[in-house]
């Protein structure tokens, strides 16, 4: 059989696929000392299908979350593949956070630092760049993405990270070539995840469509919105854990960031569907329009985007509302979509307004 695991955060998930792992197995695996095994147990004894999950606790305990008598329930393999299928929902939506930070700990971890502006204790994303080079496809450095970081605060962009603590050292590069390693610390932190009703799902897109007409003003394009890159905001001040967030959601990580215009790129090098249509070089061709550079409507694009991935349920009464504003910032010709503070119109009349109790789902 194949294992796969996924690391966040030092948590690792273990996946088998192997019919016949057995327990004694799971001390040779070369996993972080904190895991989650899923597994699937056949107890041919009784009959039954064991779903649950092993950590790293010792004694090794195998924890039940659902038995399923293959004797008894005639829609056993209907149910389970539920299961299964369920099972694939949620790892699908693991892998935008964990595949990530596969990347060795000292170049992506979460540290604790004090900060002694304010006397607290604070967490901070931290990234070690040993180099200037980012990503070849976006063109991508650590020197622009410095300068947009630095652009946004003096513009006072809000609903951002900020790089909060820049390092440098210098020191030898390829062919003993002075290079200078930076260390990065990104602040606040949150967590990203979808939201998980419709005042989240507002909340959410008013703080991003606040941030993109502040980004429009000064010309710097995110190009990569999702909702990945978009977290809840924890609050510092609350002791307890009845209310850890804010209202206030973030749009983070710039590196792709761009001052627009910018070309398109080649077709190979982005995944269709994930990125504005007019980011790629083929789709001026398909479209009919005439090739030109890309600028922030692509974000505007991405706006439409989260709406698009949010799988909530929304109020019969903001529903039409909701999807006509989808379909236009997903227009395929940039010109036809809504400015951002267009969007932030929208959003903001469709919050004021009443919720009905009949629910409809985007």
């Amino acid at each position: 059989g194949h294992h796969i695991t996924l690391s966040s955060h030092d948590v690792d998930l273990f996946v088998s696929t192997c019919p016949g792992f057995l327990e004694s197995e799971i001390s040779k695996l070369h996993i972080s000392k904190d895991f989650y095994l899923l597994r699937c147990h056949h107890d041919k004894q009784q009959q039954q299908l064991i779903f649950g999950y092993h950590t790293n606790e010792q004694p090794l305990t195998f924890h039940k979350l659902h038995e399923m008598s293959l004797a008894q329930d005639e829609n056993w393999r209907l149910k389970t593949c539920i299961i299964l299928a369920n099972m694939s929902r949620i790892l699908s939506c693991m892998k935008d956070y964990a595949i990530p930070l596969l990347v060795r700990p000292e170049k992506l971890s979460v540290v604790t630092v004090h900060n002694k502006n304010n006397n607290r204790i604070e967490k901070r994303v931290q990234k070690v760049y040993d180099n200037d080079f980012i990503c070849n496809i976006f063109n991508a450095t650590v020197s622009n993405m410095i300068g947009i970081y630095q652009a946004m605060e003096q513009a006072g962009v809000p609903h951002t990270d900020q790089i909060v603590a820049l390092m440098e050292e210098e020191g030898p590069g390829e062919d003993n070539q002075p290079n200078i390693t930076r260390t990065c610390q990104f602040g606040p932190i949150g967590r990203s995840y979808l939201p998980e009703n419709f005042n989240e799902l507002m909340d959410a897109l008013i703080c991003v469509a606040e941030t993109l007409v502040a980004l429009a003003k000064i010309g710097i394009m995110h190009r990569d919105i999702r909702w990945a890159n978009v977290f809840h905001a924890l609050n510092p001040t609350t002791i307890d854990k009845e209310e850890p967030f804010t209202r206030e959601w973030v749009l983070f990580d710039f590196e792709y960031a761009a001052f627009a215009p910018q070309e398109a790129f080649p077709a190979h090098t982005l995944t269709p569907g994930n990125h504005a249509p007019e980011m790629i070089l083929h789709y001026h061709e398909k479209a009919g329009v005439e090739r030109g550079p890309h600028t922030t409507a692509v974000d505007i694009w991405g706006m439409g985007y989260l709406i698009q991935h949010a799988f909530v349920d929304i109020p019969a009464s903001h529903a039409a509302d909701m999807k006509n504003l989808q379909y236009d910032c997903l227009q395929q010709n940039p010109s036809d979509r809504p400015t951002a503070a267009e969007c932030l119109e929208r959003l903001r009349a469709l919050q004021a307004r009443p919720q009905s109790k009949e629910k409809d789902v985007m």
